[in-house]
């Protein structure tokens, strides 16, 4: 996939239109019982010819007939420092196959060296995170390579199937790009420093990349550290452009019990056309997301998911979600969280100056809140005047009565309602447990701060939340009930009542009774502060 395109397609004036559709579900691809079995048992990448080498299975694989299994001696790790492979990337995979990582890890250690005689590594970012990409005058020591290229350009890759478990990556510059067509599933596996130590003055690659027309099922993984490119994007007046951690145009996207952390990728997920599934995962740090259009209409679902922008990539025109043109958003049990203080002053010298810092829907798209809670903090303090909640260009934010958003100096509880068309909009009461002091309101690290508070504005307000219940959460991937949140609490309570956002608080445990005799009258007293009833006494919020 092209990068100009997707920057392109976000800029005013290039955004196509197109319908809504729900996620496919996850292919799991079996072994058929005469696969052949390649093992890799070197700690090098190696070339074709020689045996053992992960070279040399992948090889044997595109030239075997029928779905091969691949399979990685446990824990293995393999150095691909000294690989020859053209553009740095180190396969290209032709034929459907399973790829058994059992545990093992491709391991890089790139470097350049600066015209200042300093040296950039893959945990030594050169004066910033945004300039990890090589400059003419730099001298690169050891490139960054990446994994692999799934099915052939201009090719016909709907065959192509390929199932990766349990490989991770150390030092790399991408994971894969799924080109048109092909069908790639990665379960499990942690991808970490990703740097784009490549070529001069290049611009980098998302960690995952999807094509048009394919499929790309991630599960279970993390990514972390990802360093992709040299410089932000200021895409126009009415759009920002994202680059992301995870990429696609006209493509399908299915992520689920993951994360993306600590990240620079100018936002962690950029879908143009297509459908975008995120569910039960964590974007902490890695800035936020995009949904538009291309040939295809654009739909993403963020489902019982959090997205804690509080650091990382600060780069801040991409610390929001932004829907764009024509396309559609549906945010449903999740918590978008953002402290404004942690957001680079770039953006004050662009069009959006800040505006629309967590949730925008520009150009025709429109944003869908449900059951979801958005808390902006210190708002005021970094870009006095400005809004949080922002339409551009006949954009439309809407909310349904069990969503929380929270007011701010520029837009009180009154203006909000209004702006998502909702007089039942929840924005009055505690949250989350905030620290700081008198000036400066901070979250608590994950989990704890993004766990409502018991008894309070976000507790037991979903009504029906249970099995069967009209408001059960479903995954859009599969059609199946989501039953636990992304930290293992059980999504609804015994009422069948559940949290608004992406945690389920727990409420709180009585103390022992031992202790409570230690503790006279005021501990009993104490445990019926503890033990709030089930049912929130808020009535405003009782809508059975």
């Amino acid at each position: 996939m092209s990068i100009q395109r997707l920057v392109t397609m976000l800029t005013l004036g290039n955004l196509p239109i197109f319908p809504t559709v729900i996620a496919a579900s996850f292919l799991l691809l079996t072994n058929p019982a005469s696969a052949d079995v390649f093992t890799v048992t070197e700690t090098f990448w190696g070339t074709p010819g020689q045996a053992g080498t992960f070279a040399w299975a992948i090889e044997k694989a595109n030239t075997t007939v029928g779905e091969d299994v691949i399979e990685v001696n446990d824990g293995l790790d393999i150095s691909v420092d000294f690989a020859s492979v053209p553009e740095q990337w180190l396969a290209t995979i032709t034929e459907s196959v399973r790829i058994e990582g059992n545990g093992a890890t491709l391991i890089g250690n790139p470097a350049y060296a600066t015209t200042g005689g300093g040296e950039a590594t893959k945990t030594n970012i050169v004066a910033s995170p945004y300039r990890p990409a090589i400059l003419d005058s730099d001298a690169i020591v050891t490139p960054a390579f990446s994994f692999a290229r799934i099915g052939t350009r201009e090719a016909d890759n709907s065959s192509i199937k390929v199932d990766i478990t349990d490989l991770g990556s150390d030092g790399l510059a991408s994971i894969a790009e799924v080109r048109t067509g092909a069908t790639l599933s990665v379960t499990g596996g942690d991808f970490t420093n990703l740097v784009n130590y490549t070529d001069s003055n290049a611009v980098g690659r998302g960690v995952f990349q999807a094509e048009a027309n394919a499929i790309l099922n991630i599960s279970d993984v993390s990514i972390s550290k990802h360093y992709p490119f040299d410089t932000a994007i200021d895409a126009g007046t009415d759009a920002v452009a994202f680059f992301g951690s995870i990429i696609g145009e006209d493509a399908q996207l299915n992520l689920q019990n993951s994360t993306i952390s600590q990240s620079f990728g100018a936002g962690a997920i950029a879908w143009v056309g297509g459908d975008a599934n995120i569910v039960s995962t964590v974007v902490e740090d890695a800035g936020g997301i995009s949904i538009s259009d291309s040939q295809k209409k654009g739909e993403l679902n963020l489902v019982n998911s959090i997205l804690y922008m509080t650091g990382g990539d600060d780069l801040s025109q991409t610390n929001r979600i932004q829907v764009a043109g024509d396309a559609v958003a549906n945010v449903i049990a999740s918590s978008v969280l953002i402290d404004a203080l942690s957001v680079d002053s770039r953006c004050m010298g662009i069009a959006y100056t800040c505006n629309g810092l967590p949730l925008t829907a520009t150009l025709g798209g429109v944003l869908n809140f449900n059951s979801s809670v958005a808390v902006p903090l210190n708002a005021e303090l970094a870009f006095p005047g400005l809004n949080s909640y922002s339409e551009f260009s006949n954009g439309n934010l809407l909310a349904d009565d069990f969503s929380f958003i929270l007011g701010t100096p520029t837009q009180n509880d009154d203006m909000i309602r209004s702006l998502f068309d909702n007089l039942n909009i929840q924005t009055l009461g505690e949250t989350f447990e905030i620290g700081g002091d008198d000036t400066i309101d901070l979250f608590l690290p994950l989990p704890e701060g993004a766990t409502p508070i018991f008894g309070e504005a976000l507790s037991r307000v979903v009504t029906n939340a249970g099995i069967g219940g009209l408001n059960e959460l479903i995954n859009p991937i599969d059609g199946n009930l989501i039953l636990f949140d992304v930290y293992g609490n059980e999504r609804f309570s015994s009422s069948g009542r559940r949290d608004i956002g992406a945690v389920q608080g727990l409420a709180p445990v009585p103390l022992p009774s031992s202790l409570l005799l230690l503790m006279g009258g005021m501990g009993v007293l104490l445990v019926r502060a503890r033990t709030a009833p089930e049912t929130n006494p808020r009535s405003t919020f009782d809508r059975t």
